[in-house]
């Protein structure tokens, strides 16, 4: 890579990933591109939530600064510096495919070519979805569903055994199953062919000098579960064993973990303990979620075959990460996030290969959030952002000793609840503030699943006032 050229950028982004905890998956993609560039292993996001994660990825800030604290309202950003912004400065082409659910408007009116819709949308009821099946002679996308976890009072007509066929105007049904079609009729697969589609279209005409940035995001792996039955052949049931944290009674833990809207796993929106729903539907939870997993990787290294069978990839950097985890099964059985502040909801993937200039086959340890994203961005495209709370991961790189933070931190303003609390990692241990409750503190080394509370152990009291005071400066 000619390091006097500004380099191609395509970034790929799932939603909802089960990622910490969840080894079990295969991601053979994201494993290629691991060796091809570095992987972050110690990555959080801002906030465990769609729309503010995503904001704070656009903006290089918090969700406290910019103003998109949950998911009730939008913000928009005409006040708002992004990495969008900086990209066109320096004669970006931009791009974006997929969900937005970032704030008001749509990638289209901050300079973005390609498909995408207001807030979180359906791609099922796009038209582009259905001239694209038309075209490849596919049937719509319908799901056998298997196990409905809806919120009593929400979507009570889909039984299981029912062939559901995606009528609300967003996907995101608490439902989980098969999907009854061929793969490429999943939405993934859609987004998947649009990108790829488009960079057919820019290596016709594309010229050294006038970069281009693509982002993609996938609806998936977030609910609905509903993967081909070929990846659901990966995840035999008799193969999904116990989630480690399942049985967790909760002791010591802030009111936070008790909160659950699942049918048959909470009453009043608070979850039952012991957990109420049978083993095999946990079974079938964990192997359709695994699958669509993996249904989703293979759907995104579509797009960096494209790039590479186009001979675009050797100046072209390639970013994949996701907004935030997925709490499923964790901590009592919980089947979606909420407010609490598992390692589950706010450890996400983030890998990154930059040909030339990041080492290849790297793991860091690097404490990264996922607002280092925007300035990095603006980094690679020799621009720079000037209000903003994140770094440039390339400070990493440039070869001197640049002093990195020694801390994280994650917040949360509460989702379908109101709730506040700030989560920081430092070393091996995590300490979360919550608002009027109890403070967590976890050995991350010798308890990766979060069991134990030691903040009102007194062996831990100088290390609980250290956690505190790295919060205080943050």
């Amino acid at each position: 890579m000619d390091r006097d050229l500004k380099p191609n950028i395509l970034m790929i982004v799932e939603d909802h990933v089960a990622f910490y905890g969840h080894k079990q998956i295969k991601r053979p993609y994201l494993e290629q591109l691991k060796q091809e560039g570095v992987s972050f292993e110690n990555t959080y996001c801002s906030t465990p939530l769609c729309m503010p994660s995503r904001k704070t990825m656009m903006t290089g800030l918090y969700p406290h600064a910019h103003g998109q604290r949950d998911n009730s309202f939008e913000t928009g950003y005409e006040q708002t510096e992004t990495y969008l912004g900086i990209l066109k400065e320096q004669g970006y082409e931009t791009y974006y495919f997929g969900k937005w659910h970032a704030g008001k408007g749509t990638p289209a009116d901050l300079g973005c070519k390609g498909i995408s819709y207001p807030d979180y949308s359906n791609p099922y009821h796009q038209k582009e979805y259905q001239d694209y099946i038309k075209e490849k002679e596919l049937p719509p996308a319908a799901m056998k569903v298997e196990v409905n976890m809806c919120e009593k009072g929400w979507i009570d007509d889909v039984e299981e055994g029912d062939i559901y066929r995606f009528t609300r105007p967003l996907l995101n049904e608490a439902l989980s199953g098969v999907l009854e079609a061929p793969k490429e009729s999943h939405e993934a697969f859609y987004v998947s062919e649009m990108a790829c589609r488009q960079l057919e279209e820019i290596q016709k005409t594309h010229k050294e000098d006038m970069p281009f940035m693509m982002r993609v995001d996938f609806w998936g792996p977030h609910q609905p579960y509903h993967p081909a039955k070929e990846y659901t052949e990966m995840y035999p049931l008799e193969n999904m064993g116990e989630y480690p944290s399942f049985h967790d009674t909760l002791e010591g833990k802030p009111e936070s973990y008790f909160f659950d809207t699942g049918r048959d796993t909470s009453e009043n929106k608070r979850l039952k303990i012991p957990n109420a729903l049978p083993e095999e539907k946990w079974r079938l939870l964990f192997s359709r979620c695994y699958a669509q997993n993996t249904m989703v990787d293979e759907a995104a290294g579509r797009i960096i075959e494209k790039l590479k069978d186009l001979h675009l990839d050797e100046n072209t950097v390639i970013i994949w990460l996701a907004d935030h985890g997925d709490a499923l099964g964790c901590h009592g059985g919980h089947f979606d996030k909420a407010f609490y502040m598992p390692e589950e909801v706010l450890r996400i993937p983030f890998v990154m290969s930059y040909p030339g200039v990041l080492p290849k086959g790297e793991v860091s340890s690097a404490l990264i959030s996922n607002a280092d994203l925007a300035p990095t961005l603006a980094a690679i495209a020799h621009g720079k952002m000037e209000q903003i709370e994140g770094r440039s991961i390339l400070e990493l790189y440039h070869g001197q000793k640049i002093p990195w933070r020694d801390s994280v931190i994650s917040e949360t303003f509460g989702h379908l609840a109101p709730w506040e609390a700030k989560a920081v990692r430092s070393g091996k241990y995590k300490y979360v503030w919550n608002k009027d409750d109890v403070e967590e503190l976890y050995d991350l080394e010798e308890d990766p699943y979060e069991m134990q509370n030691l903040a009102e152990e007194k062996i831990y009291k100088e290390i609980l006032s250290k956690m505190r005071g790295k919060m205080e400066k943050r």
